[in-house]
């Protein structure tokens, strides 16, 4: 009998995850069912998130068990310079984030979701 590590059973089940989002997508018309969509329901913002923990685990980024990541993974996962969540924690916009006792900071996975779900729908016309 082979064993499966944890990681490995997590990947297999968040691929079966996205492959039925997939299909839903396909099977979905005049729906946005892709990151920065108009998806403002908490049915959406869960989907990102599940998206954002299925690319955290893909690219080995740092996850825990409650869904906070850290900051330079957080930074990737939206698109944004490190520096620039920096600023935004400053100044006390963005995101959700936290500062643990060693000093590190962590960013919220529904945080980082909801602010994807904001963004205007990637057209032409907004660009």
């Amino acid at each position: 009998m082979t064993k499966i590590s944890p990681k490995e059973r997590l990947v297999g089940e968040l691929s079966v995850i996205i492959a039925a989002l997939e299909n839903l997508k396909r099977r979905t018309s005049g729906v946005v069912l892709a990151l920065g969509g108009d998806m403002t329901d908490d049915g959406g913002t869960a989907l990102i998130v599940a998206q954002l923990r299925a690319t955290c685990v893909e690219r080995n980024h740092p996850l825990t068990g409650d869904g906070w990541t850290t900051e330079r993974a957080a930074a990737a996962l939206i698109g944004v310079a490190p520096s620039t969540l920096r600023g935004w924690r400053d100044h006390g916009d963005g995101v959700a984030w936290r500062k643990l006792h060693n000093g590190m900071v962590q960013y919220s996975l529904v945080s980082l979701a909801e602010y994807l779900a904001d963004l205007p729908q990637n057209t032409a016309e907004t660009r």
